[in-house]
C-alpha cells in the first residue's frame, strides 16, 4: 500500500474510533428509532409519534373490561392490549396511506411529536415564527441603528430637518461627553423636564458633536464601528434562522414520505401482518377464557402457568 493511502487508512481508522455511535443506554434507544418509517414490525409497542400514558391508560381499560383480577389474567390482558394496540396502528397506517396526503398542519403535528419523543429540545414551527419575529422586531437595535446613520448625516452635513428629536439629542450628548460646561448645560436641559419635545436644533447638534470630549470625526469613527458591528449581528442571526428553517423543513420533508400511497407489494405486506396480529389477538383471547375457566373449575396452578406460557410464546413471535 501507498504511504499515502496507508496514512489515510490510519487516520480513517482513528476517527472511526471516536464516531462509533451513542455510549448510553437512552443514546442507543434514540438511535435505534432514526430508521423508523412505520413501526408495524417494532419490537416496542409503543413507538415514537405515539403516547406512553395513552397506551397506559389504554391497558388499564381492557383489564377493567375483562375483568381481569389474577395475575395471569392480568398478564393476558397486556398482551390483548399490546395486540389491539399494534391492530390499530396498522389501521391508521393503512388508512393514512391510502386516503392520500396529510394536511400541512396534521404532517408538522406529528412530526413535531415524533421529534419531542426522541429529543427534549427541537425545533417547532412556532419557535422559528418566535425567532423570526424576534429578528424583524427588533426595535431596540433597529432604532439604535436609526439614530447612528441620522448623526451621520449630521457630521456629514446631510441633515435634512431643522430640529433633531430627543432620542437623537440625548445619544449626541453621550457620544459627545465630556466635563466642558457647554456638554454640562446640554445635558441638564435634555434631562429636565421642561425640555421642549422637539428636541436640539441643527446648530445646538453640531456645536455638541465639534465640541466633544473627542470631536465628530472620532464620533463618526465609533458610529461606523458601532453601524457594522450591529449590522453583522443582525445577518448572523437572519443566516441562523435560514439554516435552522432549511434543516427543520428537510427532516419535516423526510418526515412525510412515511405517509406516501401504498404500493401493491406493500399493501399485502400490511394486509398480511394485520391478519398475524389479528389471529395473535384471538388466540391470547381464547387463552384468558381458558384460564378464567379453569380458575372457576379450581384447577391446579400449574394448568394455568401452562397456557399462559403457550400463548406468550405464540404473541412473541415476530411476524413475517
Amino acid at each position: 500500500m501507498p504511504e499515502k493511502d496507508k496514512i489515510r487508512a490510519d487516520r480513517n481508522r482513528r476517527n472511526a474510533i471516536a464516531s462509533t455511535g451513542p455510549k448510553s443506554l437512552a443514546g442507543k434507544r434514540k438511535a435505534s428509532q432514526n430508521n423508523l418509517s412505520h413501526g408495524l414490525r417494532s419490537r416496542n409497542t409503543v413507538i415514537p409519534g405515539e403516547s406512553r400514558k395513552e397506551f397506559e391508560a389504554f391497558q388499564k381499560d381492557v383489564a377493567r373490561d375483562l375483568n381481569a383480577t389474577s395475575a395471569t389474567e392480568q398478564a393476558l390482558s397486556q398482551l390483548v392490549a399490546s395486540n389491539m394496540w399494534r391492530l390499530a396502528r396498522g389501521t391508521r397506517y393503512e388508512a393514512q396511506s391510502i386516503t392520500g396526503n396529510l394536511t400541512r398542519e396534521e404532517l408538522v403535528h406529528r412530526y413535531e411529536a415524533h421529534m419531542s419523543s426522541l429529543f427534549r429540545e427541537s425545533p417547532t414551527r412556532s419557535s422559528l415564527d418566535k425567532l423570526k419575529d424576534s429578528i424583524e422586531h427588533d426595535d431596540e437595535t433597529y432604532e439604535k441603528i436609526y439614530r447612528y446613520e441620522e448623526i451621520l448625516k449630521l457630521i456629514n452635513n446631510t441633515y435634512a430637518g431643522d430640529e433633531v428629536s430627543v432620542e437623537i439629542s440625548k445619544e449626541i450628548v453621550c457620544l459627545a461627553d465630556t466635563d466642558k460646561e457647554l456638554v454640562k448645560s446640554f445635558r441638564k436641559s435634555l434631562n429636565s423636564r421642561a425640555w421642549p419635545p422637539q428636541g436640539l436644533s441643527v446648530k445646538d447638534a453640531m456645536t455638541l458633536l465639534e465640541n466633544g470630549s473627542i470631536g465628530k470625526h472620532k464620533i463618526a469613527e465609533m458610529i461606523k464601528e458601532d453601524l457594522a458591528h450591529l449590522e453583522s449581528v443582525i445577518v448572523r442571526r437572519k443566516r441562523a434562522y435560514k439554516r435552522k428553517l432549511r434543516e427543520y423543513e428537510k427532516n419535516l420533508a423526510a418526515f412525510s414520505s412515511r405517509f406516501k400511497l401504498l404500493e401493491k407489494d406493500d399493501l399485502e405486506r400490511l394486509q398480511t401482518y394485520e391478519a398475524h396480529v389479528q389471529k395473535n389477538l384471538l388466540r391470547t383471547l381464547e387463552a384468558f377464557r381458558q384460564v378464567r375457566e379453569i380458575q372457576v373449575s379450581k384447577a391446579a396452578p400449574i394448568e394455568v402457568i401452562a397456557v399462559a406460557s403457550n400463548v406468550r410464546k405464540q404473541v412473541d413471535r415476530k411476524p413475517k
